[in-house]
């Protein structure tokens, strides 16, 4: 015989309270975590199957509500035939699914089993309401980080304490080398110029008039003709055959290539930005379907336009801020599974950084886009397979957040972040990037 209570945790530790209507447009008090209290211990089921503690021995501490559901006849061995049963069927390791087969699902079984009475249904419906929202996918990872723990008892050593640093190659610090500058995208563009000359001649795309103005570029590039300017007409031909002349991806990606060249000229820039519908046209077109070398030429455009300060601070601009942070951050969750995927990814990255970070602008960041901003670098921190430049600006901007965003501190001591965790070379100034970021991280933790 024995009183069977429920232990309701957040894992979100308030996150979701504060942020939920936010993000998710509906209000969630938490993302609960349950463990049945029965014969004194604590049962609860994870990653590593159905597990037992004292009660409020996990490092979650004391939960958030304690719900009585009843009084068991069962003996304690019948209960623990039970457990048994449950472990070799429908509980086994590897059987946990954060979404559909987690904690609270077992919670609820072992309720109907002992008194047949199911535990409140908002508590087993709330991590499939979350984790199918809009930022569910950015959130799933969060949420399970923050949950493996749970299976580590107090008195004991946590997962984020058991990993030590890790590198890919054991060099010394002075042997990796690291330029803290801007990644700027810069090509020889002269069989570009020549081979989408030859396309329009041959497909009729331009009149005299146009080829005239195309060849004006490309003598400004080539600094042939210094005293030669770039005008709203050269540009605006340059995206009228991007967007409508130009029909093939090949084609297409030398003239973003043209754009990204063009763009390191800060007059040339600012005017992209004043008569090009830079943000509302070129920035919004990220949306529709296209191949990921455009993808990735585009991204590398509009971080070329992000290393001059003006040009950022009309992007920052809170008509402009919500859709660079929208695009810039979707394509920061590609999986890195291949090289173009990792271009991409570091195309991104070098783009928040020169629009953030480079100019000193987190001032000029909504809490909302700095908040989406941190939760991407800090799922994305222990994932790292980019080159050495990339990890910096990354963490650059994680510093940046965290220095300018209590909330962002907030969601990184949730997930109870550990800067050792990173598994990249490091050098000096990497590692003193770490540092800050440890310190920060614990600011607030008293």
């Amino acid at each position: 015989m024995s009183d069977l209570y429920l232990h309701v945790y957040d894992l979100s530790k308030g996150m979701a309270k504060r942020f939920s209507a936010m993000f998710l447009g509906k209000h969630f008090d938490g993302v609960w975590h349950t463990g049945i209290v029965a014969y004194e211990n604590e049962w609860y089921f994870g990653s590593d199957g159905i597990s037992c503690c004292l009660p409020k021995a996990t490092i979650l501490g004391d939960p958030d509500e304690i719900l009585h559901l009843g009084k068991t006849e069962l003996k304690e061995d019948e209960f623990l035939e039970i457990i048994n049963q449950l472990r070799e069927t429908t509980f086994k390791i590897g059987t946990y699914n954060l979404l559909d087969h987690n904690c609270n699902n077992f919670s609820n079984e072992l309720s109907n089993i002992l008194v047949g009475k199911s535990i409140p249904q908002h508590i087993i419906d709330l991590p499939k309401e979350v984790l199918n929202s809009p930022i569910g996918p950015m959130l799933r990872p969060l949420l399970e980080q923050a949950a493996d723990p749970i299976h580590q008892h107090k008195t004991g050593t946590s997962m984020m304490q058991q990993v030590s640093k890790q590198v890919f190659d054991k060099k010394e610090p002075d042997q990796v080398k690291l330029s803290t500058t801007l990644i700027l995208f810069e090509n020889d563009l002269k069989d570009d110029f020549k081979d989408l000359l030859n396309h329009s001649k041959s497909n009729s795309l331009l009149n005299n008039y146009e080829t005239d103005l195309f060849i004006e570029i490309q003598n400004f590039i080539d600094h042939k003709k210094e005293k030669n300017a770039i005008s709203n007409s050269h540009l605006k031909l340059l995206f009228d055959m991007y967007f409508n002349l130009v029909k093939d991806d090949i084609h297409r990606k030398k003239i973003l290539l043209i754009l990204q060249n063009l763009s390191l000229n800060e007059q040339v820039a600012e005017l992209i930005i004043k008569e090009c519908s830079f943000v509302n046209v070129f920035v919004t077109h990220l949306e529709d379907p296209k191949s990921n070398d455009l993808v990735n030429s585009s991204l590398q455009f509009i971080s070329n336009m992000c290393i001059h300060k003006k040009v950022c601070e009309y992007l920052l601009d809170t008509n402009h801020q919500d859709q660079m942070f929208k695009h810039l951050i979707n394509y920061t969750h590609v999986k890195l599974e291949n090289d173009i995927e990792k271009c991409i990814f570091e195309a991104a990255i070098s783009a928040l950084y020169n629009l953030i970070s480079n100019h000193n602008l987190e001032k000029l960041i909504d809490e909302m886009n700095a908040l989406s901003l941190g939760c991407m670098l800090l799922e994305r921190f222990n994932q790292l397979k980019v080159q050495a430049k990339s990890v910096y600006h990354l963490l650059s901007l994680l510093r940046s957040c965290l220095t300018n965003f209590k909330d962002v501190r907030d969601l990184a001591m949730t997930m109870n972040f550990d800067t050792s965790k990173i598994n990249v070379e490091q050098n000096g100034e990497i590692q003193s990037i770490l540092n800050n970021i440890e310190k920060l991280v614990h600011t607030d933790e008293h």
